[in-house]
């Protein structure tokens, strides 16, 4: 495998994991950030991952590329990942895994089989209107999640939300690769999002877990990877709470997690991927890694003489509009203490909006 194709909503991550070890790529995405454009041999730009949108990148890049990595975006178009089945070889979880595990009624069931805890779940407004939300069936990164309040009682379309109890736990996930009997677990991490919100807005490595609840999570993996036959690398999104772990959901495709442990995990990805045997060491970094996506605090226009510091990435372009709450770019920044990292990281978006002053 010497080409391949790359698609996500961001496909950044992946060509930057993609280079690290030789590959030569092509990339389909909605951002074509400067980093992706200086990585990949071509890049196609859409305005979404549905299928209309990306047969033209498609039918561009087809005649180069038999296998297909696919990565973040395809929760809302579940349908594009059956469509690049059927052009390519994919590199990651069946499109059928995936869409299993964005069936929400019959993904909660399984969970109570296989004797999982998670948040109370409801198909209808539950008669308590306190510590609920309203959560999309196919969602990304906690985007359209909401409270639930008196005025937005009324009932929704069906397959489309439900209502989930809401737990204020500390926000955690697992990284792990799978091989579809088995899963080994490569790092805990601590998550977080906007203020007064839902969506992702970083995650760091390393995260402090108690030995039982380590193996309550290393259980539930080794359940949930042989029921779903899951493959390659994976996320697994918990809360602890009251010294009670409850799952949120799973992640089928490489996460942004994968960015904190400095090392070469895209080719443990892709030999899983094809069923080979792993036989190489993975190394794993001991520092701590912070990923950080910085919004936009208001419309801004990204200057061209814009000069970005070495851990940025996702760099627009110069005299691009970022509107309001956008993703402007990301940050990762490696210490060796996890408190000094946090602060680094505030100081340094704190920076970044300093350069950013030019509004429109």
């Amino acid at each position: 495998m010497n080409t391949l194709l790359i698609i996500a909503q961001s496909g950044q991550m992946l060509a930057q994991a993609a280079s690290n070890i030789g590959l030569t790529f092509f990339v389909i995405d909605c951002f074509s950030d400067r980093d992706t454009h200086a990585l990949a041999a071509d890049l196609y730009q859409v305005s979404s991952l549905a299928i209309d949108n990306i047969q033209t990148g498609v039918k561009k890049f087809k005649k180069n590329c038999s296998f297909c990595l696919y990565g973040s975006g395809f929760e809302a178009y579940p349908e594009t990942l059956v469509f690049l089945a059927s052009h390519f070889q994919l590199l990651g979880n069946s499109s059928r895994t995936f869409n299993a595990l964005q069936n929400k009624p019959a993904f909660f069931q399984q969970l109570q089989r296989l004797n999982i805890t998670y948040p109370a779940v409801y198909v209808t407004p539950p008669a308590s209107k306190k510590n609920y939300l309203i959560k999309p069936y196919q969602s990304l990164g906690g985007e359209n999640i909401q409270r639930l309040t008196s005025v937005n009682t009324h009932p929704l379309k069906k397959n489309t939300f439900y209502y989930q109890r809401y737990i204020k736990g500390e926000n955690l996930s697992v990284l792990f690769l799978a091989h579809r009997e088995y899963a080994r677990v490569l790092g805990y991490n601590q998550q977080w999002t906007r203020p007064d919100s839902f969506v992702f807005s970083g995650i760091m490595n390393h995260a402090t877990l108690a030995k039982q609840h380590q193996h309550t999570i290393q259980q539930w993996l080794k359940k949930l990877t042989s029921h779903y036959q899951l493959q390659g690398l994976c996320s697994l999104d918990f809360i602890l709470y009251k010294d009670q772990c409850y799952l949120l959901e799973i992640n089928p495709r490489p996460p942004a997690s994968m960015m904190l442990y400095q090392a070469n995990l895209l080719q443990h990805h892709l030999l899983a991927c094809q069923n080979k045997v792993d036989q190489q060491t993975i190394f794993l970094s001991k520092k701590y890694t912070a990923y950080q996506i910085i919004y936009a605090p208001k419309h801004i226009k990204i200057p061209q003489t814009m000069q970005w510091a070495s851990y940025c990435h996702h760099i627009p372009n110069g005299g691009q509009i970022i509107p309001k709450d956008s993703p402007i770019c990301s940050m990762i920044i490696s210490q060796n203490s996890s408190t000094s990292l946090l602060e680094t990281l505030q100081r340094q978006q704190h920076r970044l909006f300093n350069q950013l002053k030019p509004t429109i």
